[in-house]
């Protein structure tokens, strides 16, 4: 609209008080229209650390903030690690109006990672770029756990019937991951367990001990199987 203002200025001539006064108009014209796609969750958004072989998704909403629609929008993402699984945005995004792109990150190596979802539009201005800047973190998955005995195979020898001799088998977690839901079975007549200080959880590079007696009924041969059972991490072992 117009606008108008005076600018005065009072003074002595040196006779008398005297004044001047300047008179000022001027025009004010609205902006014109322009489109203003904005990206949500900017300027960064971190997917956090996850172990290699996982992946993680987010979708970003992309909204037309301004007066005008954007015209010709072209996405584009760069990054290693991170891809588009899902867009539904067109080339036009009208005043008001949104759209959606689903970004998944998939770390495949220990290290960090950084990339770039950009669009690209006609504001009817000029071309605009807005993007939002991606980083997440991958690290190696903890190997899995191992249970070993202190030998394979154990012969306690000949006894008298009614006689009998224990042994102990040290049970040792060779890795530095825990062994999970661990439980001890024994089958064969003539051996039994006569003590046992594993738990259910056995720490990574610690051992326990579980002690078998032998003790004959009956003359003969006998064999047993000693079998421990756990969770490495990732399925059950035995």
């Amino acid at each position: 609209g117009s606008h108008s203002g005076q600018l005065r200025m009072d003074y002595y001539s040196g006779t008398c008080n005297k004044s001047v006064t300047l008179s000022l108009t001027g025009t004010g014209n609205a902006p014109p229209p322009t489109a203003n796609v904005q990206i949500s969750n900017g300027p960064v958004y971190d997917y956090g650390t996850l172990q290699t072989g996982n992946s993680a998704t987010k979708t970003f909403t992309l909204t037309n903030a301004g007066n005008r629609t954007a015209r010709d929008m072209t996405l584009s993402l760069s990054g290693a690690g991170f891809s588009v699984i899902s867009e539904n945005c067109a080339s036009t995004l009208n005043v008001g109006s949104n759209c959606s792109v689903t970004v998944c990150f998939a770390p495949t190596a220990q290290a960090s990672y950084s990339g770039t979802l950009q669009v690209r539009y006609d504001s009817s201005q000029d071309d605009v770029t807005t993007s939002i800047s991606l980083v997440g973190a991958g690290v190696l998955p903890p190997p899995p756990a191992t249970v070993v005995a202190d030998s394979n195979s154990f012969d306690f020898g000949s006894l008298e019937v009614y006689q009998s001799a224990t042994h102990g088998f040290a049970l040792t977690n060779t890795s530095s991951s825990p062994a999970t839901a661990m439980g001890i079975s024994l089958t064969g007549t003539g051996f039994s367990i006569s003590s046992n200080n594993c738990d259910a959880t056995l720490s990574g590079g610690a051992s326990c001990t579980v002690a078998v007696t032998f003790a004959p009924l009956s003359a003969g041969s006998f064999s047993a199987l000693l079998t421990v059972q756990y969770g490495d991490g990732y399925s059950t072992q035995t």
